[in-house]
């Protein structure tokens, strides 16, 4: 029997399907405002499981919790005093909101989401479709990106229904708050006690929410930390501490590089027409009519964040591309001082080209 995808309308009765599919252990692809999530019954290990085989994701690679009231942390997290302590801190400033906590994991959260690991992550999105359907089911929602595992992470509905064109799949439709959508995925923090009232703060994966945030948070209600960056690359061998860490991760099905005046990989002028060029700030605005085409990702950080992924898998489509370059070098001068999204454009950049670069010679 052939199997296809279906986008539904936001009703009162599709939300009610969602409910029966959830609690019979099926999965619903959802919005949120990062990207779109995979979603299963986060307690029902062989639901979770079925996520992992859908996307063909490596068992390695630990899944973020959903959840929509603060009340549900307590029978999955297992904190000291200090730590839900602080926990409750950040959490009145940044939940909900696209950040997620990876926390002390109590013992009824199932391996298949902790990859082993004695830590979960979690997060309060801040979407009103992801929200009601995880009201909606009564439970708390597992989900990773909804695209096939190492490719561009889905943007929009449309971009789950093409990766997911053979599987029966009920995607909930995206029309509701689609401008709004930050278009990458969470900031990703561990906060951990490792000595008598001092909290450790990773940051394992950076997003839209900058460390100097928690900095300001944790210092306005005179808590003492450490916090570090940390910046890894797995493959699927080692068991990761958060999603995103894998070498090569949100690309495209053909080769991209990042433009610099530096590389050991050259392409001469007079060949750039097999290249699709995608730009930001009109970087590398003189190739644009002889490329073969020439893709605009917006002025700003976050017309790229929103757009980056959307454009990859635009380019990947054009017939007859052999290779993708990319340059935001014009956006190197601008910065937030609360927000790490330019660190996190860089790290979608580096991975999606497995840190390749490409010089354009005359």
């Amino acid at each position: 029997m052939e199997q296809n995808p279906t986008i539904y309308k936001l009703t009162d009765r599709t939300f009610r399907r969602c409910k029966r599919l959830i609690k019979s252990g099926e999965i619903v692809a959802f919005p949120t405002e990062t990207v779109y999530g995979l979603g299963a019954n986060a307690l029902d290990p062989k639901a979770v499981s079925k996520i992992f085989e859908w996307k063909g994701r490596p068992n390695n690679n630990p899944i973020i919790v959903h959840f929509s009231k603060l009340t549900q942390l307590d029978k999955i997290t297992n904190l000291t005093y200090f730590e839900k302590k602080v926990m409750n801190i950040i959490a009145n400033v940044v939940w909900p909101g696209p950040i997620t906590l990876v926390l002390r994991a109590s013992n009824i959260v199932p391996k298949e989401i902790t990859a082993g690991k004695e830590f979960v992550g979690v997060r309060m999105p801040n979407d009103s479709v992801a929200r009601k359907l995880i009201d909606n089911s009564e439970c708390l929602i597992a989900a990773p990106s909804a695209n096939i595992s190492g490719h561009c992470s889905p943007y929009t509905s449309e971009h789950v229904f093409n990766d997911f064109k053979d599987r029966n799949l009920f995607i909930l439709d995206d029309s509701e708050n689609r401008n709004l959508r930050f278009g990458i995925e969470s900031t990703v923090i561990k906060l951990e006690e490792k000595s008598s009232s001092i909290i450790n703060i990773t940051i394992l994966r950076t997003g839209i929410i900058g460390g100097n945030k928690i900095k300001k948070i944790l210092e306005s209600n005179s808590i003492k930390y450490n916090i570090d960056y940390y910046d890894r690359k797995c493959n699927d061998t080692v068991v990761m501490d958060c999603p995103g860490q894998l070498f090569r991760h949100y690309a495209p099905i053909i080769p991209a590089f990042i433009e610099r005046n530096y590389s050991n990989i050259i392409v001469r002028q007079s060949f750039i027409k097999k290249y699709v060029i995608i730009s930001a700030n009109n970087s590398l605005n003189e190739y644009k009519d002889i490329c073969l085409k020439f893709l605009d990702l917006g002025c700003t950080l976050l017309d790229v964040a929103k757009n980056i992924y959307s454009i990859l898998r635009l380019a990947e489509k054009c017939i007859g591309a052999i290779g993708i370059i990319i340059s935001i070098k014009n956006l190197d001068y601008m910065k937030d001082i609360d927000s790490d999204i330019d660190l996190a454009i860089h790290d979608k950049l580096s991975r999606c080209t497995e840190g390749k670069f490409i010089k354009i010679i005359k």
